[in-house]
Parts: C-alpha cells; structure tokens; sequence
C-alpha cells in the first residue's frame, strides 16, 4: 500500500472484517465458498510518509479462479484523527498475479478528534 496523500499516516493496522478467529478475519472474499485467505505476513510497519509504502502478504488455499478480496485498515493523521480505509483487489489464483482491476475508498474519519489540544471538535 502506498500513501499517496498530502500527510503521513500513523498507527496502521488491519481491522478485521469478518467475524472468523485470527489471522482469517482479515481478508473477506467476494462469497462464503471461496477459498480461504489469511495474512501471512503482517504490515511492516505502522505508519507511511506521503508517498511511503507499507507492505504485508496473505496466503490461500489453491484455487484455479479469479477472486476479489478486500481488507481495511485504520490509521491516524499526525493529531490524532482516526480513519479507516477499505481495499479491494482482484487476484487470479491460477496465474498467480492481481488484475488491474483494484479499488481504495476515500478514508472515512471515525474520531475527529484533535489529541494535539484539550478541546474536542
């Protein structure tokens, strides 16, 4: 993942998506019988300068189709403001590469909160 806004990101982390115990609850595919998808190896680090870059992997079962999975993650801005951010990609089990087919929603504060001062906004 690349942080291709205008500030950096702090505290990233996976957020679960599904309700599936450790490390399977954070990759959601697009319906219940696909193959099963988990992190492998988990983010890096934990926070990306503008243009910095944090990596993780997954692994899955075999498959010979294409699947769209996605994940969140959650990070904070440099006062302290909390977001969340949705991704999804699709990757072909076969050939073993991801489709340009890809998509990040805009991210979503969850706390407004500016924790560089006492007062809430």
């Amino acid at each position: 993942m690349i942080n291709v806004g205008i500030q950096s990101a702090t505290n990233v982390y996976l957020k679960p998506v599904n309700d599936k115990e450790g490390l399977d609850g954070y990759i959601e595919t697009q319906n219940y019988f696909d193959p099963s998808h988990f992190v492998y190896e988990y983010l890096d680090k934990q926070f990306a300068v503008p243009q910095g870059s944090i990596s993780f992997s997954f692994t899955c079962e075999n498959h010979e189709s294409s699947i769209a999975f996605s994940f969140k993650i959650e990070f904070a801005d440099l006062i302290g403001r909390v977001y969340e951010q949705t991704f999804r990609v699709l990757y072909d089990g076969k050939e073993k590469f991801y489709a340009q087919n890809h998509y990040s929603s805009i991210p979503k504060c969850l706390d407004k909160r500016d924790r560089t001062c006492n007062i809430d906004l």
